[in-house]
């Protein structure tokens, strides 16, 4: 027989990571401070999406990486559509509308997170790179 209580605890504890991913998220486009999303980490944990080269690893890493995806936006803030939770993974669709060279775009995207212990595993980032300098040089290409 499952242990109810035991799986709703767990699933409870994935939820707060969710929350806690989402609003560290929020932080870093408004802010640009990676520590929230950081502190999210666990040591050995690998951090990325479909064009990072390399796989980031540990709270530095994500750090790391985090500035790096900021950086590339004048300005960008996120919606979340869709979220799935469980006690161990996430997956959370997501919207996001930005700036870049002073040019408005928007994409969409699913992040996976994996977690244990209340601390994120594994986050990988998956969408359409394609779609951000197709949306820019549209938009120039109009001028």
């Amino acid at each position: 027989m499952p242990d109810f209580l035991h799986t709703a605890t767990e699933a409870t504890s994935g939820i707060r990571v969710v929350d806690d991913f989402i609003e560290a998220i929020a932080t870093l486009e408004h802010d640009h401070n990676t520590d929230p999303l950081a502190a999210l980490y666990a040591e050995g944990s690998l951090c990325g999406n479909v064009i990072a080269p390399e796989r980031f690893e540990g709270p530095d890493g994500a750090a790391k990486f985090w500035s790096a995806y900021r950086s590339q936006f004048a300005d960008i803030r996120s919606t979340y559509e869709n979220v799935v939770a469980s006690d161990s993974n996430a997956t959370l669709e997501w919207q996001s509308e930005a700036t870049i060279n002073d040019e408005s775009l928007s994409y969409r995207g699913v992040t996976v997170l994996e977690f244990a212990d209340g601390l994120i595993t594994r986050s990988c980032a998956y969408f359409d790179p394609t779609t951000i300098p197709r949306q820019v040089d549209s938009i120039s290409s109009t001028r």
